[in-house]
């Protein structure tokens, strides 16, 4: 997992405003209900920008799957996955993960709300077609879009908290 959030954050942090910088991240999970590294990489992204290190957009990651059974985790099965093959689910358990014929972790980023160029990172288990993939990487996309959205809204609300605590200069700062 390491490996995994370096490769997602290096090319995020903006190194160049401050050459001569170390970002050190250390993360400690208290418990795993599934969806570990989705759950870290947006651990981070709110962690970087709660301590002011420049990042050239928020990273928002989702677990997702295509479930082999009838339940569909509350979300409709798209035209692209094949009849009879289950359904689209979010923020996967173990056991639904265990479920699931193709699940993965999946990280987009987003500068400023318009479309992403595409997933900074993806890794998925399972066999599946390509166009159940590309239903997942959609409902991946459109999740994360909603959940960066959430965050934005989270960063603008403790901005406003610490202006009035703080003064609105150490806000500006921030």
């Amino acid at each position: 997992m390491e490996l995994a959030l370096h490769s997602i954050f290096d090319p995020v942090i903006v190194s160049a405003a401050h050459p001569r910088t170390v970002v050190s991240v250390h993360a400690q999970v208290i418990h795993d209900d599934g969806a570990l590294l989705p759950a870290l990489i947006n651990c981070v992204s709110l962690s970087l920008v709660d301590a002011g290190v420049p990042i050239d957009g928020i990273v928002c990651g989702v677990s997702c799957g295509l479930t082999t059974g009838g339940g569909d985790g509350g979300a409709a099965v798209p035209a692209t996955v094949a009849p009879g093959s289950g359904g689209l689910a979010l923020d996967l358990l173990p056991s639904e993960e265990a479920q699931c014929a193709v699940a993965g972790a999946y990280a987009f980023k987003g500068a400023g709300g318009g479309p992403s160029a595409g997933p900074v990172f993806v890794r998925q288990s399972g066999c599946g077609t390509w166009e159940q993939t590309r239903a997942l990487l959609a409902e991946a996309e459109r999740a994360c879009h909603t959940l960066q959205a959430f965050l934005r809204l989270a960063i603008q609300r403790k901005l406003a908290r610490d202006s009035v605590s703080f003064g609105p200069e150490v806000a500006a700062v921030r």
